[in-house]
């Protein structure tokens, strides 16, 4: 157990979550009613990785470690590059 982690529980946060987060969100979509939305946490960095998120089921992101790095610019950038993928 890591002595900053209370009970040795979470500390991997950003890209390296990514995947995981993905496969998780997908197997929820398939296990509950559809009425009950579904946010996706885990590496959200770009317009790219918020559509992967909704394309897997969620209905919207969460932005914390991109904010975090980047400041409050992040949002801008990522929805800029969001708009971007959906006129091409």
């Amino acid at each position: 157990n890591s002595p900053d982690v209370p009970n040795g529980f979470g500390g991997l946060a950003g890209p390296i979550i990514k995947a995981a987060s993905l496969e998780q969100v997908k197997r929820l979509r398939e296990l509950i009613p559809p009425n009950i939305d579904i946010i996706g946490i885990g590496g959200v960095a770009t317009g790219q990785d918020v559509l992967d998120y909704l394309h897997a089921g969620a209905k919207a992101v969460q932005i914390a470690t991109a904010y975090a790095d980047r400041g409050l610019g992040v949002f801008d950038q990522i929805l800029s590059e969001f708009v971007g993928l959906q006129t091409t």
